[in-house]
């Protein structure tokens, strides 16, 4: 439908419309234009707007709406039918949402903003706050996993014909040339009822073409100005937001990340790359900056086994070989016998093994040195002790085991009898077959302390006695008056079953006859007594 005539249009050029539903919402760059119902009408600048569905509906209709910001041409996609997301396809796509508070009565909610890689599927959310009927955003420049989000709140003082709306750019960090594109997203209000529910969106389409529009807003970012980053646009101007790498006004100047001091740390060699930068790592260290230790003892195959144990240190390592073996990686053999560590006694003959070595001996001898006469022990027989050779002749003897002498070790040894004082503290002596024992003997095993308790001293006991007892076995009974120390005064204690009690002299009387007597106390005689 041409709209030519609508007072509206006359200045801007004609508008067409095409209605998907019972209504459809347009959004474009300032000066922005609402299309509803067939209508087209021009919006103050600066200002976002949606539209309200006809008939039986009663509440707002806001889903993400994507257009291109391009002078003299927009256009409104549809609704994603994937699930819950709108897909940014579109190099330069931006994001509208729009939000209506016009009839909250919370004084506070959230705005969460999804955000959901289509490749990887990687989500996360940006989120706004909305306080008194006003937009803020929690973050103003938010960088979340593998995409880039910069937005502009939009409308801070919202009116039912002007609600909340948020603009937001965003481009996939992992697309070559940082294309904004493969981004999928979609808002939803906290504390959401089923007319702000998800399942309330509703597909529309709508095209609009202002052939006279650059007149009247010139977008110097729709050249492309920005060779390897972010064009921002400003009134009467723009601005590039470099990616990481360039630098220059128009981002289009490699940085030489090479000039920065030890990038690369001290042992690594940087080469510069466009757009970023390389570090040749030497052996044993890795990391963008050479700044991470290869443990190569986690390694397979490992650098030292099987012949020694791996150390690790920084950028390197080290072998603590095993006995026979030496060298970086414990690979070389030791010739014990080239080395003079071998140990064949009685002319036998070293031949050197893989990490050891043998003893060849000569006829008669034996052993893995050399040290066992063979023929001389077969009649010499040891019953407690070990055939060994003498030294410096063929001859052999056995070497008794302790406890045991004689040529054949059969000799029991009295060890209690040969050494006097072989147990100390009075402990006794014991000599079984073989070897010594020694018993230590507990005095108060045999002590009889009656109304005491025994302590173990060296050579003997004492009796420690209880309250009340005395004498070595605690077995005489004292007075109360003994071992309490009752004090009578001018009186005599005497004994009151376990008590004790004074008797006072005559003229004196308390507890512990410690008051006189006063002559009132006396008794007294009278004439007719």
């Amino acid at each position: 439908m041409s709209l030519a005539s609508t007072p509206a249009c006359p200045t801007y050029g004609q508008c067409s419309i095409q209605i998907d539903e019972d209504t459809c919402l347009f959004l474009s760059l300032k000066p922005q234009f609402l299309f509803n119902n067939s209508v087209c009408a021009e919006v103050p600048n600066g200002t976002l707007h949606a539209f309200k569905l006809p008939a039986n509906t009663d509440y707002y209709f806001y889903p993400p709406t994507l257009f291109y910001p391009h002078p003299g041409h927009c256009k409104y996609f549809d609704r994603a039918k994937d699930g819950n997301y709108a897909t940014l396809k579109y190099r330069n796509a931006w994001l509208i949402v729009g939000v209506d508070t016009e009839n909250e009565t919370s004084s506070e909610k959230i705005i969460r903003l999804h955000l959901q890689h289509a490749v990887t599927k990687q989500e996360d959310m940006i989120r706004y706050r909305i306080t008194n009927k006003k937009l803020e955003p929690i973050e103003n420049y938010t960088v979340i996993k593998n995409y880039t989000v910069l937005e502009e709140v939009y409308a801070r003082n919202p009116s039912k014909d002007n609600p909340l709306a948020i603009l937001v750019y965003l481009w996939d960090d992992m697309q070559p040339q940082h294309e904004w594109q493969h981004v999928r997203t979609f808002a939803e209000l906290s504390e959401t009822d089923a007319e702000d529910s998800l399942s309330s969106w509703r597909k529309s389409r709508a095209t609009c073409v202002f052939p006279s529009l650059n007149k009247l807003y010139i977008n110097e970012c729709t050249e492309y100005p920005c060779k390897n980053g972010i064009c921002k646009n400003t009134h009467g101007s723009y601005e590039c937001i470099c990616f990481g790498g360039w630098i220059g006004k128009h981002c289009e100047t490699d940085v030489n990340e090479c000039d920065y001091p030890n990038i690369c740390g001290p042992k690594g060699t940087c080469e510069n790359t466009v757009g970023s930068f390389l570090c040749i790592c030497p052996a044993g260290l890795t990391g963008k900056h050479c700044d991470s230790d290869v443990e190569e003892c986690l390694q397979q195959p490992n650098p030292c086994e099987p012949n020694g144990k791996c150390f690790d240190t920084f950028g390197s390592y080290v072998c603590h070989c095993l006995s026979g073996w030496t060298g970086k990686h414990c690979t070389s053999d030791i010739d014990e016998c080239v080395s003079g560590q071998d140990r064949c006694f009685n002319d036998g003959t070293c031949v050197n093994t893989i990490g050891s070595y043998i003893c060849r001996c000569k006829e008669s001898w034996t052993g893995p040195k050399c040290r066992e006469a063979v023929d001389l022990c077969k009649k010499l027989d040891c019953v407690n002790g070990l055939c060994v050779a003498k030294e410096n002749v063929s001859e052999v003897e056995c070497k008794c085991y302790m406890g045991w002498s004689g040529e054949a070790c059969t000799v029991d040894k009295d060890e209690c009898q040969e050494t006097k004082d072989l147990c100390l503290n009075n402990g006794v002596c014991s000599d079984p077959k073989g070897n010594y024992t020694c018993t230590y003997i507990n005095e108060c095993a045999n002590a009889d302390c009656i109304n005491g308790y025994c302590t173990d001293l060296v050579n003997g006991h004492k009796c420690d006695c209880y309250i009340g007892f005395t004498g070595a076995n605690c077995a005489v009974e004292l007075s109360p008056c003994e071992y309490l120390s009752y004090d009578c005064g001018k009186g005599s204690c005497l004994p009151d079953g376990n008590l004790p009690h004074c008797e006072c002299t005559p003229g004196y009387t308390g507890i512990h006859c410690e008051q006189g007597k006063s002559q009132s106390d006396a008794p007294t005689c009278s004439r007719n007594a």
